[in-house]
């Protein structure tokens, strides 16, 4: 979502796997150091050492997740206050499975 597309793609699911179990990643050069950083921290294979994933380590835990630069100024308890808005072309499709 940051970046206008899926991280790892490829072809076909294969190859797809391939590119996430061996972390090919190429980040845009419009991302700034705290978005890299961020991402870097979300997609390392080891879950024991990946952000907001190891609850035993209060830097990698979701508390560590919360307090990363990127998320600056976001008050997470307000949240659930928001109204998210869903995407037209998908409440197209939920209002037609309604109606079959």
């Amino acid at each position: 979502m940051l970046c206008g597309e899926e991280p790892f793609l490829g072809a076909d699911r294969q190859e797809v796997y391939k590119k996430i179990t061996r972390r090919q990643l190429i980040f845009p050069e419009h991302l700034d150091s705290e978005t890299l950083d961020l991402l870097n921290k979300l997609f390392n294979l080891d879950p024991s050492k990946r952000l907001g994933c190891n609850p035993d380590d209060a830097s990698l835990n979701i508390e560590g997740l919360k307090s990363h630069p990127f998320f600056k100024g976001m008050n997470f308890r307000r949240l659930d206050e928001i109204p998210a808005e869903l995407p037209s072309d998908l409440l197209f499709y939920l209002d037609k499975l309604g109606k079959e």
